[in-house]
């Protein structure tokens, strides 16, 4: 479906295997220390930073995403600790020049020290910015982590036999309680988490609590009304729980929902739920009646 994984590490280590990626890795490595190992001692400090930044973002943008191991952009793969070489054999003619030309040195000591200082206040500017960010936003930050840590363990239950050909019987329930653990964390960080309300709503529906998936769903829904996989399953939520008007209000907007309806008349029947049978039809009936 995709065509590389959206993470750097991942995709070295998918094309090129482990020694691929351990190689990759001592080579950014061995360049980040060069680069850490330069800015005692250089008369290129803007470089230097400028390339140790450049692999600050590399790695972190790499997490989400990866542009220079795709396509053209792997040219681009060793640019930067090219970069730190090439600032090394500079440093190391700048030592040598500075040993025949004692003049020089005070003014190149000069310049390194005034480099120096800026760069030691830059970071220490730096670290005081994203302390204080960072403890601002810690609710909104906490409740992320752990929404995400709940999505990640919903699939890899939802997808440990994709596809099974099967429907839904709601069985996979109880192995979802860790990841509903998750969600309910991060609720308590911010209530307003679009992720963990839309993903609760999943579960409840699993767990055939229909009350408490609208709910859920209801807050997700009112975070983002657009987004059409939470405006679906509210609408199949009220109309299992038997609020009509409120379900074609949502599902007469989803193509596929009676089709889907004609199916759930029959499969709830399976099921021994003739109470959901009787829901299911009578939604068709009136998605059929009326227009929104």
């Amino acid at each position: 479906y995709f065509d590389y994984s959206h993470n750097l590490l991942l995709d070295i280590a998918l094309e090129q295997g482990i020694l691929g990626l351990l190689a990759f890795g001592f080579i950014y490595l061995s360049a980040v220390l060069m680069g850490i190992r330069s800015l005692r001692n250089t008369s290129n400090f803007p470089l230097v930073l400028a390339s140790l930044a450049g692999i600050a973002v590399i790695f972190v943008h790499g997490l989400v995403d990866n542009i220079i191991y795709y396509q053209w952009g792997s040219l681009l793969v060793f640019i930067i600790p090219g970069f730190m070489l090439s600032t090394a054999k500079i440093e190391v003619d700048l030592n040598n020049n500075e040993a025949r030309l004692p003049a020089e040195r005070t003014s190149s000591q000069a310049s390194r020290f005034g480099w120096r200082t800026l760069g030691v206040g830059g970071t220490v500017g730096v670290v005081v910015v994203l302390v204080i960010l960072g403890f601002s936003y810690r609710q909104g930050i906490m409740s992320a982590w752990y929404a995400n840590l709940g999505a990640v363990e919903m699939a890899r239950i939802e997808l440990d036999d994709f596809p099974s050909g099967q429907w839904d019987d709601g069985g996979r329930a109880v192995l979802l309680e860790p990841a509903q653990g998750y969600f309910l964390r991060a609720l308590d960080y911010d209530p307003d988490n679009r992720t963990a309300n839309h993903r609760l709503g999943l579960i409840a529906m699993q767990q055939r609590d229909f009350s408490t998936a609208t709910s859920y769903l209801v807050s997700a829904h009112q975070l983002d009304s657009d987004h059409r996989g939470i405006s679906k399953n509210l609408g199949y939520a009220y109309a299992w729980s038997g609020e009509f008007d409120q379900a074609a209000y949502l599902l007469a907007h989803i193509p596929e929902a009676r089709q889907e309806l004609s199916t759930y008349t029959w499969w709830w029947g399976t099921q021994g739920r003739e109470d959901l049978a009787e829901n299911a039809n009578r939604m068709l009936v009136i998605l059929d009646s009326q227009s929104y």
